[in-house]
């Protein structure tokens, strides 16, 4: 059926400076209403000049501090059959007119929740921008009854639901939300506007527990976590599931509790809330972040794996995208670091990549494990990694979230690729990571070139290497890094090392110059300028593989030796490894992993015991006890080393791989 052949629908919405955003919007709501109706509060932009050159229709409403009036008086003009109201931040994903012919022609339905995705800002901790999912009633019919209610956080849902005698119905729509990004929140001090709505609500309305939700969401945004706990909690128990909310009440007070170190408090809050709501997946990870507070990461990947089992929240949760999914196997994964079960961890980082084959966070634990490890469990590893790539490399162009702008989808895949192509990278096996980065940047213009040059200067063909970034040199992508690039391969060409302080420390660890950059740290303290802060986890773990290389090691083929400047094999510091700037803990147990890795015992042994001291976590403190230990152990393997007794130690500590995992699993925590 056409769209003219089915029941209208006038497209609803308020405004206020809005340009950036409203074309977006209304372009994708246009194939499915029959009227847009605008209701400007008083944009100075020129959002009300875009609207209209789109075919709005325009109303003037003078603003009242009063969300659900604004909205209502917009309602008002509507004179389609149907109603579907958006904000300006909101996109509409299409849909097939069958989906909007089943709904329209439903008679028996008053309204449909709809999913809203709301993107989310990144995180140092996830790296990777995420989103939270939410059930909004914002398709109904166009009846006086249905109307918001709510100066702020107003809905309209109850009136629709009284109407037709029951909850409504989810419609298979999705409309995408950018306005909870950090970077639009602090644009409209949107925190600040809604607590200053919310009081003055709960002024007419003190015990409305709708307004006490929103206030402890608003505090708990802010990060006012003690404040909203007590907003929060004295809804528990009191809500039935008609409100909608109940089950997010649980979720944002277990938060709450533990972000203020009440972790009683929140295992017994997230706990109470699964005898409700069990197959709740973000409720199992808020119930998992409270155990690895604890130090009782056994407990966590348990209650992770439940939530695994129980999958994706269903649609009427306020859910995190990835809870149940990857965003739990990468928890789990966590969770199995902090055992020192590596294999383990490494399979369900690999598992989270098969759902998700962008997850950056997830890419860098897996290749750091397997930096690290050796033998037969290198091999695994190896083998995780590179069907992740192969994965990625075959992946059909599926887009999430900026896939609604033309040609989104496929920008965000190479960018995806091109950022692994840098992880790849910074292992330093060209011979053996080679082959997948020149695929992951084949066809990506510039940057992949760039990057191509980077692998050439690993292989040790810096001729090639000179060739690719003089291609993009020309293209003027490079600005003034051609410079710098020069000065990596004039050092590269004179077989010098420590020369190229003229370059970031970021660029002298991918060219391979663990001199110059252990150069640059010395001097820095010499001189008391800025301390050197600490590489990507990456680049540390190779840096530890390279300075000590000549002590042994290697993988099960022999070859997995990282590559120093200019292809060279690795470099052995002659004297006390310098001292990385950055906390006490962080300081002492980076100064004990870089004395373990040229073999000087005694001083990796006190640097292990002052990070001890150091540590503000009990998950710090047992890192640096356990690697004081395998210091220890370590030490008397190479003392053991040749005599009759060398094969007395487990194998886990005839080796400096395991210190070196559980130091860079408490330096760069998942």
């Amino acid at each position: 059926m056409r769209r003219a052949e089915l029941p209208g629908v006038s497209l609803c919405m308020i405004v206020r400076n809005e340009a950036a955003f409203i074309e977006a919007c209304l372009m994708s709501a246009r194939p499915y209403v029959a009227e847009m109706i605008v209701c400007d509060t008083g944009s100075k932009d020129r959002t009300v000049e875009i609207a209209q050159s789109l075919g709005a229709q325009i109303v003037r409403w003078e603003w009242t501090d009063d969300f659900a009036a604004a909205r209502n008086y917009a309602l008002s003009f509507a004179s389609q059959p149907w109603i579907l109201v958006l904000d300006a931040d909101e996109r509409l994903e299409p849909a097939a007119m069958q989906v909007w012919e089943r709904l329209l022609l439903a008679d028996d339905q008053w309204g449909y929740y709809i999913r809203l995705i709301s993107r989310l800002a990144r995180t140092d901790a996830e790296q990777e921008e995420s989103a939270v999912t939410d059930a909004v009633c914002r398709l109904f019919r166009n009846d006086e009854r249905i109307r918001f209610a709510g100066i702020i956080h107003e809905e309209c849902a109850t009136a629709a639901a009284a109407l037709q005698g029951g909850p409504l119905a989810i419609a298979p729509l999705t409309i995408r939300h950018e306005g909870y990004r950090a970077d639009v929140m602090e644009e409209r001090r949107k925190v600040e506007r809604n607590l200053r709505l919310l009081s003055k609500a709960l002024a007419q309305r003190p015990n409305d527990p709708l307004l006490r939700y929103a206030v402890g969401t608003e505090l708990l945004s802010a990060g006012r976590w003690l404040e909203a706990a007590e907003w929060l909690h004295p809804l528990v128990g009191q809500l039935d599931d008609a409100c909608g909310f109940a089950s997010d009440v649980y979720l944002k007070l277990s938060h709450a509790c533990r972000m203020a170190g009440r972790l009683d408090e929140a295992a017994s809050v997230a706990e109470a809330g699964l005898q409700l709501y069990g197959d709740f997946p973000d409720l199992y990870e808020a119930l998992a972040a409270v155990h690895i507070a604890r130090d009782d990461a056994r407990s966590a990947l348990q209650v992770l794996q439940q939530a695994s089992a129980v999958g994706e929240a269903a649609p009427y949760y306020s859910s995190v995208e990835g809870a149940g999914g990857y965003r739990t196997l990468y928890a789990a994964g966590a969770a199995c670091e902090q055992l020192y079960e590596w294999q383990e961890a490494a399979a369900y980082y690999a598992a989270a990549l098969r759902q998700r084959p962008g997850l950056e966070r997830a890419w860098i634990r897996l290749l750091a494990l397997y930096q690290a490890v050796e033998g037969e469990a290198a091999y695994g590893m190896k083998e995780l990694w590179q069907a992740a790539v192969e994965c990625l490399l075959h992946l059909n162009v599926r887009v999430r979230r900026e896939e609604a702008a033309p040609g989104g989808g496929q920008r965000e895949l190479e960018r995806v690729r091109l950022r692994v192509a840098q992880l790849l990278l910074q292992l330093h096996e060209p011979d053996r990571c080679g082959p997948y980065i020149e695929r992951l940047v084949e066809g990506a213009g510039g940057p992949g070139v760039q990057l191509l040059g980077w692998l050439r200067l690993q292989q040790g063909d810096l001729v090639e290497a000179e060739r690719c970034w003089l291609a993009v040199e020309q293209q003027r992508l490079l600005g003034g890094e051609w410079a710098k690039l020069g000065v990596v391969l004039r050092c590269c060409a004179s077989d010098g090392q420590g020369g190229t302080l003229a370059v970031s420390g970021e660029a002298q660890l991918l060219a391979g110059d663990w001199a110059g950059w252990l150069e640059r740290v010395e001097r820095a303290a010499s001189v008391g300028a800025e301390e050197q802060s600490l590489p990507s986890m990456l680049q540390f773990g190779v840096l530890l593989h390279s300075v000590g290389w000549s002590r042994g090691g290697g993988d099960a083929e022999g070859d997995g030796s990282p590559t120093g400047l200019g292809g060279r094999a690795g470099y052995v510091w002659p004297g006390a490894p310098p001292r990385i700037g950055g906390p006490p803990f962080e300081a002492e147990l980076a100064a004990g992993l870089l004395a373990a890795a040229v073999g000087r015992w005694r001083e990796a042994c006190d640097c292990f015991a002052a990070a001890r001291s150091a540590a503000a976590q009990p998950a710090q403190g047992r890192a640096a006890a356990s690697a004081l230990a395998a210091a220890f152990a370590a030490r008397a393997s190479e003392t053991l080393a040749g005599s009759e007794h060398g094969s007395l130690l487990p194998q886990a500590l005839r080796s400096w791989n395991e210190l070196r995992l559980i130091g860079l699993t408490a330096l760069y925590p998942p």
